[in-house]
């Protein structure tokens, strides 16, 4: 179910359904354009190296008004 691809990293049963369940919710939530939820899906597809689905999340997100300013 979540976009990471699992195999390339070294995560154990539960961290694998955590990774579900916040994919999951993070997707129900950006269905009714949820700034944050797209900004967060946009980080689970960077990390599965989708940069042409990372920056849509990322852009759709920003369009919104939303900034990460973690820097």
């Amino acid at each position: 179910m979540t976009p990471i691809n699992t195999e390339r990293y070294d995560y154990d049963e539960k961290s694998i359904n955590i990774l579900d369940r916040m994919y999951y919710w993070y997707q129900k939530a950006a269905e009714d354009d949820n700034k944050i939820a797209l900004y967060n899906l946009g980080k689970f597809y960077e990390l599965d190296q989708n940069k042409a689905r990372a920056f849509v999340s990322y852009k759709k997100s920003a369009d919104q008004g939303f900034v990460n300013c973690s820097i």
